[in-house]
């Protein structure tokens, strides 16, 4: 989040995006606005597609990824966060096979 990056930079939020973005308050909060839309939007695609797809992680699919990245204790938004991550690779990973099977029909 961007406190988190004007922190990291050692600036106030207010500096931040007026030194480092070169933006007003307005132009941020129309800023922050729009990725918010931006996000929501592709949270939605993607949990329509993956339920569509039928496209789910197993209990055990989850302890294995937990486990191969040392992931522990994880709060209930963090653990929603990797399966959210998940399924997102597991659309990505149907839309490039779908998209490889369309240029192989081409040929």
């Amino acid at each position: 989040n961007y406190e988190y990056i004007a922190y990291m930079y050692g600036l106030t939020l207010e500096e931040y995006y007026t030194e480092e973005l070169g933006i007003s308050k307005s132009e941020f909060f129309e800023k922050c606005y729009q990725e918010g839309v931006y996000d929501t939007e592709y949270f939605l695609v993607i949990g329509a597609i993956a339920c569509k797809e039928k496209i789910e992680i197993s209990s055990d699919e989850y302890r294995q990824y937990i486990n191969d990245n040392g992931l522990s204790n994880l709060s209930s938004k963090e653990q929603n966060r990797v399966i959210f991550l998940m399924i997102e690779s597991k659309v990505n990973e149907l839309f490039k096979k779908n998209n490889k099977d369309e240029r192989e029909k081409k040929k």
